[in-house]
């Protein structure tokens, strides 16, 4: 599995797109940190940048379908995955190297635009007696806990890259699916599934204590393991062409 990473690495690393997605990412960090910069007080301080990127944690999720397009959804359009499988690979393999590559660019993209956004906020915003240690312990927490969201709506991303393989309907299905089923459960009557979606745990990791994110990282954990396993099990399945 770690050739099968290693390689699609070099891929990526070899292309412009993820060093634009990147780039847009480090703007629009730096454009947050500016506008803060240029505000009055009190949100021209560092600790509002921290408490700005605490609210900001759900919208690192429009990105993610980006990270499978890049990583999966290309080798389908261009027909590498057939050439892949010919040479004996375990589909399973396969398929999990595709969902472990995503979640590392993901974290190389999250780190980076953490080291220019925390940065830029401690040398250009000023130091109020809120900007502590101890915000910054909350912020990294509620982080920790929405990486869990991210892994699991990477997994969403993958599933739905795979079901669909042939075209680009399978982003609109994970925004649909992210962001409007809880309309959708309220179409059908179907409420009680609400408190149980991705969408709902990002909102109560921003919300709620730090000591009550047991429950969302629980509930995220298992959406993870429910969507990996379809996939894995409708890649197994398909008639790769």
């Amino acid at each position: 599995m770690l050739k099968l990473i290693h390689a699609d690495l070099y891929k990526v690393f070899h292309r412009a797109y993820f060093y634009v997605l990147s780039l847009i990412v480090l703007g629009l960090s730096l454009v947050l940190i500016f506008g803060l910069h240029n505000s009055s007080a009190p949100f021209n301080s560092a600790s509002s940048a921290i408490q700005l990127a605490t609210e900001c944690i759900t919208y690192p999720i429009l990105l993610l379908p980006c990270l499978t397009d890049i990583v999966m959804h290309e080798e389908y359009r261009e027909h590498m995955v057939k050439n892949t499988l010919s040479y004996g690979t375990n589909r399973f393999l396969l398929y999990s190297a595709k969902v472990l590559t995503s979640v590392i660019l993901g974290v190389i993209m999250m780190a980076v635009a953490l080291i220019v956004y925390c940065g830029s906020a401690s040398l250009i915003l000023q130091h109020d007696a809120k900007f502590t240690p101890l915000l910054f312990r909350e912020f990294f927490a509620r982080l920790a806990a929405a990486c869990v969201v991210y892994i699991a709506c990477l997994a969403m991303a993958a599933f739905f890259s795979t079901l669909f393989s042939n075209n680009a309907l399978w982003i609109f299905l994970f925004y649909v699916a992210f962001y409007m089923s809880d309309l959708l459960l309220k179409l059908f009557r179907l409420s009680g599934g609400i408190d149980y979606l991705l969408k709902i745990q990002v909102t109560n990791i921003i919300k709620n204590p730090v000591s009550q994110l047991t429950t969302p990282i629980a509930i995220s954990l298992v959406t993870l393991a429910v969507f990996f396993v379809a996939g894995a099990v409708l890649f197994r399945r398909k008639d790769v062409c």
